[in-house]
C-alpha cells in the first residue's frame, strides 16, 4: 500500500510526469515479485484460477502504464489500482483460507 499512497501523493502534488511513472513502475515491478513469491506457495485447481487473475493484472498494469502519459490518464490507473488491489486483498483472503483447511487433517 506504500507504493500506491507514494503515486497518490505524486499526483495530488502534480510532480513530473516523469516521477509519476517511476511510482506507477515500482508498483508493477512489486506485483511482479509479489505474485512470484505467491505462486510458489499455492498449487492446483485454486492456483490456476489465481494464476490467471495475476496475469490479467500485470497485462492491465502495462497497458495503464503505456498510456500513463497525462494526469487523467494516471488518475485512471490510480483508480484500477485501487479497485484491483481491494479485489486482491480479498481474493487472497479466500484462497489461503480454503488451502489452510485443505491442509488440516482430517478429525
Amino acid at each position: 500500500m506504500t507504493l500506491y499512497n507514494d503515486l497518490l501523493h505524486a499526483i495530488a502534488r502534480r510532480t513530473s510526469l516523469d516521477l509519476r511513472r517511476e511510482c506507477l513502475a515500482s508498483i508493477r515491478d512489486w506485483a511482479a515479485l509479489h505474485f512470484r513469491n505467491e505462486e510458489r506457495m499455492i498449487h492446483g485447481v485454486l492456483a490456476a484460477e489465481h494464476v490467471a487473475a495475476h496475469r490479467g493484472f500485470v497485462d492491465g498494469l502495462a497497458l495503464l502504464y503505456a498510456q500513463a502519459a497525462d494526469d487523467h490518464a494516471l488518475h485512471d490507473a490510480a483508480h484500477v489500482l485501487r479497485l484491483w488491489l481491494i479485489d486482491h486483498f480479498l481474493d487472497d483472503q479466500i484462497l489461503f483460507n480454503r488451502l489452510r483447511r485443505q491442509a488440516q487433517p482430517a478429525p
